[in-house]
């Protein structure tokens, strides 16, 4: 009888050590789990730049050739949500002030400002007002037939829309906060503002404004990989909340285009979310 006891107390103890560390690890993984797993959470942004002085802090990609095939041909988004603190400034942009035959965003006044052009000038201003210190979701949408919508906010309906927007030649980084002052200058900038960024998406689909909308649920950011074109999610960036994100390097958590921090003042990751 004694024995029966010892090896039923013994058995008992093996399958309840046994079932709490399988607990553990589960748990413990989950916890851990990378940008896109049931542990998403959105804590942190890219701020540039100092608190009331706009400087040349700036992101670059080094051409990523998803980022500027030909959107007559390819169609492609890049959404990303960002937050002016005083100053007008560039917003993502291949171009530079002189010669403007590539992608251009930026904030001018209390509009979203965008420029394109490859083989055709274009340029529009949408009517969706900025406002200071307040989150924009932003969507550059290309549907491959050369037109190019842009859509802000939480409205599914495009604010400018742009036709024959020529072909987009990769010469250039993609650059945030900031554009070239001189043509395929890579140390003169101009036109930086006081903006925040977070959660940038490059998409190889063109979202339409369902799908901007869907980017966010009550006017926050959710996990792409919940989205109904996941699957054409190419790259990823997450401002902070990624482990490798550092005060030069933003991780891309989906793809291989890394981006590179650099310019005066900075860019530092304050828990400051849409």
């Amino acid at each position: 009888m004694i024995h029966f006891r010892f090896l039923l107390a013994a058995l008992t103890l093996l399958l309840f050590s046994g079932e709490s560390a399988s607990a553990f690890v589960h748990h413990h993984h989950v916890g851990l789990r990378a940008a896109g797993g049931a542990a998403w959470a959105n804590t942190y942004s890219c701020k540039y730049g100092g608190s009331s002085t706009a400087t040349a802090a700036r992101t670059n990609w080094g051409q990523p050739t998803a980022w500027c095939t030909n959107p007559a041909a390819n169609a492609y988004t890049f959404s990303f949500w960002f937050k002016r603190r005083g100053d007008d400034g560039a917003l993502l942009t291949s171009a530079d002030q002189t010669t403007n035959s590539h992608f251009r965003s930026a904030i001018s006044g209390t509009s979203l400002a965008s420029m394109y052009a490859g083989g055709n000038f274009v340029s529009g201003s949408c009517a969706t007002s900025i406002t200071d210190n307040t989150w924009n979701l932003v969507s550059f949408s290309f549907d491959g037939a050369a037109n190019l919508r842009v859509y802000v906010g939480n409205s599914s309906t495009a604010c400018i829309t742009h036709t024959a927007v020529g072909t987009e030649v990769c010469t250039r980084d993609f650059i945030f906060n900031t554009l070239r002052s001189t043509t395929n200058s890579d140390t003169a900038f101009g036109e930086w503002g006081l903006h925040n960024l977070d959660e940038f998406t490059v998409w190889s689909v063109a979202l339409t404004g369902t799908n901007h909308v869907n980017l966010q649920s009550a006017g926050k950011a959710i996990n792409p990989a919940t989205h109904a074109q996941a699957a054409n999610l190419i790259n990823y960036y997450r401002c902070g909340d990624d482990a490798a994100d550092s005060t030069t390097n933003l991780k891309d958590t989906v793809g291989s285009s890394d981006g590179t921090h650099s310019g005066s003042g900075g860019v530092t990751y304050p828990a400051d979310v849409p």
